[in-house]
């Protein structure tokens, strides 16, 4: 969800940077074959660009008695544009929608151009068709609008 920045018009995001950290690591450990969660890099990524990709490490600090999980760079030297440009653009595509768009990448069947002689052939399956809920008509014709009286939080509204 968007916010105003204080005395702007630009929309700002908050983005988890840290957890889109962690999955770019896990899957950079643990996927080494294409496929889900891949992460496929264009043929000019050199060696440095691997190294700013892989430029901080989880450490885990004690915060107020509590183990708290951050990224540290590996080296005050080692720069770190890869990393968040790449952070950044997956941001970006869930943004957009890219996490229902690879759901229906993957739910989408494969069908081969030309069906051999052994498999039968199969029909196109019918695009699903989303119908809106009458429930949530009801649940919008009940609510009421909310009371704007003066209370602990409100009351500091307009008060200059």
């Amino acid at each position: 969800r968007s916010s105003k920045a204080h005395g702007s018009n630009a929309e700002v995001f908050a983005i988890g940077v840290d957890t889109i950290k962690s999955l770019l690591y896990g899957r950079l450990r643990k996927i080494a074959e294409p496929g889900p969660g891949y992460f496929h890099f264009p043929g000019w990524a050199d060696d440095a660009f691997f190294e700013q990709l892989t430029s901080e490490t989880l450490v885990y600090r004690n915060v107020m008695g509590r183990k708290v999980a951050m990224f540290k760079p590996k080296s005050t030297s080692v720069r770190q544009e890869a990393l968040d440009g790449t952070v950044y653009a997956y941001a970006a595509m869930i943004g957009r929608g890219g996490a229902e768009l690879l759901a229906a990448r993957a739910a989408k069947a494969v069908t081969p151009d030309e069906p051999d002689g052994n498999t039968p052939p199969t029909e196109p399956k019918p695009e699903p068709v989303s119908v809106a809920p009458q429930v949530k008509e009801r649940e919008q014709a009940i609510r009421r609008p909310v009371s704007r009286r003066p209370n602990w939080i409100t009351g500091f509204r307009g008060r200059r």
